[in-house]
């Protein structure tokens, strides 16, 4: 009976044995299969997340290409032209307000299984200085056309690039103008005074031609046209952007009192002191090229003929025994669109009997007075020649007037939009604004 009972007990021990054995086993193979699981939703996961942060960067990367272009493709002011991104092209959606504008587009088809998308915003405030530009790129794992998924497990992943305090607006491209600067001619040497001299030509004003001439946009540029002086007076300069004509130097009257100016006066005679014309000053100015020449000579004998002014490519004659010397020739220039001769000296005024007084140089000069019109004639308006010396010892006559001067800017019809100033015409492809008095051109 004790050995049956004791057969009977070790039966129970083998089962519990089977049994916990078995749960042991149990247990490991669930631990490892959880682990196993763990490790494929890790992998899985970060793959998800590499294709939604590839896709976000693609995004980004896009939109910065296309906004570092010369001529953006997401102006502020809208709209937006099509870009070419992962082999589609797209067309941005724009919505702004006059300081700021924003543009939203997607990229679909991205990622290693082609399922990957990214929603990319380009936002734009000109309201701050310097310009603020913020690139948001959202990228996810997965999405239909519209970068849509009802997935509950979707990665996203977010990018943002944007300056601190603003991007600067790239600085305006540079415009480049023409220039004709002319001043003011000088007035012709009145006649009579204490010598009973007659009077020489005036000098023509200084000439200043200039091409290439950097200007900036936003800028109103001041406009100086200088005027004709009057009977034995210099002329007034002209001036542009800092580029000076030079008036033009007066006449002598009444023995050597011609003076210098951008071209010099033609010299008159009291048949004792030097006779010798006054000089030119008219040099270079700012990236100009500066055009004059000195006045004309006199005679110390009868009839004591003056000389003529100065002119922008001759100098003044001088007189002679028949005739007082005309003013020297002007120069030509085209700006305008036309072939026009400027800066004409004055001639020299004559009264004796045979004798004449000097002509006008070519580009505007005044001729000069004789004995039935003994008043010196003004150079021609808006030319800068030079006035024509008086002729009559008594009464006393005027030295003509010099004329004023004029300032021409020229620039490539569309090179520069919207200018204002002076009288505004077109002529062989260029925009040219003509000022024969003084104002502002302003570029906006």
């Amino acid at each position: 009976m004790t050995l049956q009972k004791i057969k009977k007990n070790n039966r129970g021990f083998v089962i519990l044995f089977a049994v916990t054995l078995s749960s042991i086993l149990l247990a490991i193979a669930l631990g490892v299969a959880n682990i196993a699981l763990k490790e494929v939703k890790f992998g899985t996961s970060a793959k998800n997340t590499n294709n939604a942060f590839f896709a976000a960067d693609t995004g980004a990367e896009c939109a910065l290409f296309y906004d570092k272009l010369s001529g953006s493709s997401f102006p502020i002011e809208g709209p937006a032209t099509p870009i070419n991104c992962a082999s589609a092209t797209i067309t941005p959606s724009f919505s702004g307000t006059s300081d700021t504008g924003s543009y939203d587009f997607k990229i679909t088809s991205l990622g290693s299984l082609g399922a990957s998308c990214a929603k990319v915003n380009v936002f734009k405030d000109k309201s701050v200085t310097p310009r603020l530009v913020a690139i948001t790129s959202n990228g996810y794992d997965v999405g239909d056309a519209n970068c849509n998924s009802t997935n509950s497990n979707r990665v996203e992943r977010e990018l943002k690039i944007s300056s601190a305090l603003g991007v600067p607006p790239p600085p305006p491209p540079p415009s480049a103008v023409n220039y004709l600067i002319i001043a003011g001619g000088g007035g012709g040497g009145m006649s009579g005074g204490a010598n009973s001299s007659i009077g020489a030509g005036g000098g023509a004003g200084g000439m200043v031609e200039g091409t290439g001439h950097a200007v900036t946009v936003s800028t109103a540029y001041t406009v100086t046209v200088g005027a004709g002086g009057a009977n034995h007076t210099n002329g007034n300069n002209s001036v542009f952007d800092g580029i000076t004509a030079i008036g033009g130097g007066h006449g002598g009257s009444g023995g050597p009192t011609a003076t210098s100016g951008g071209s010099g006066g033609g010299q008159a005679s009291d048949g004792v002191s030097s006779c010798s014309g006054a000089a030119a000053t008219q040099g270079n100015s700012g990236d100009g090229i500066g055009f004059g020449f000195n006045g004309g000579a006199c005679i110390k004998v009868l009839p004591f003929s003056p000389g003529g002014g100065g002119g922008a490519s001759a100098v003044g004659a001088t007189g002679v025994s028949s005739q007082s010397g005309a003013g020297g020739a002007g120069r030509v220039n085209s700006i305008s669109g036309a072939s026009v001769t400027y800066a004409g000296g004055g001639g020299g005024g004559q009264s004796a009997w045979g004798a004449a007084a000097g002509s006008g140089g070519s580009g505007g000069g005044g001729s000069g007075g004789n004995s039935g019109s003994p008043a010196g004639n003004p150079g021609v308006a808006n030319r800068g020649g030079g006035g024509g010396g008086a002729a009559n010892f008594d009464p006393p006559s005027s030295g003509g007037s010099g004329s004023s001067g004029i300032i021409i800017i020229s620039y490539p019809t569309g090179s520069i939009t919207g200018a204002t100033g002076g009288t505004i015409t077109t002529s062989g492809g260029n925009t040219i604004h003509t000022f024969t008095s003084s104002g502002t051109f302003t570029i906006p």
